[in-house]
């Protein structure tokens, strides 16, 4: 269902970047968002009732109102990956949200809204795409991520991840 939303987003946009601020047209094809106001805006789709605005409160959030993924193998495509900062800023980025596209081994291809691309992605610039970053395990635990592409960085946080049914 979520990749179902995300896919009609896809096929209706003429104008898409990333915002702070959401700024949603469906009629003229405008989707400016985050992150977060992304995925909020794919689970209110299917009739969710999301309150969280930044990725450290989604969070804790989807604990009540999905299904939790405990081993990394058992993610599959359309599942929703979440991680908070460590230290999360009063202000700004908390952490980073997206619905799994596709698994390959410890490479997820996932859905987001970016301010900067991944690798093998399928955004020139910000906004909503698609493109890959790779898990880091421990005992078939995600303990971390790294950014592939030009940025590269490897973060270790809790991650989660969340099935929608």
């Amino acid at each position: 269902m979520l990749l179902k939303v995300i896919q009609n987003i896809q096929s209706q946009i003429k104008s898409n970047k990333y915002s702070r601020e959401p700024i949603v047209d469906e009629y003229k094809g405008i989707y400016h968002f985050d992150c977060t106001s992304f995925i909020t805006y794919v689970l209110k789709r299917c009739e969710l009732n999301i309150e969280s605005t930044r990725a450290s409160d989604l969070f804790d959030e989807l604990d009540d109102l999905l299904i939790p993924i405990k081993s990394f193998s058992d993610v599959s495509c359309g599942d929703i990956i979440i991680w908070k900062k460590n230290n999360i800023p009063k202000h700004g980025d908390s952490g980073h949200v997206g619905i799994v596209k596709e698994v390959c081994g410890s490479r997820l291809t996932i859905y987001d809204c970016v301010k900067s691309v991944h690798d093998n992605d399928s955004r020139i610039d910000s906004g909503i795409g698609h493109g890959d970053i790779e898990i880091l395990l421990d005992s078939d635990q995600a303990v971390g991520f790294k950014w592939l592409g030009s940025s590269k960085k490897t973060k270790y946080t809790l991650i989660k991840f969340f099935r929608y049914i």
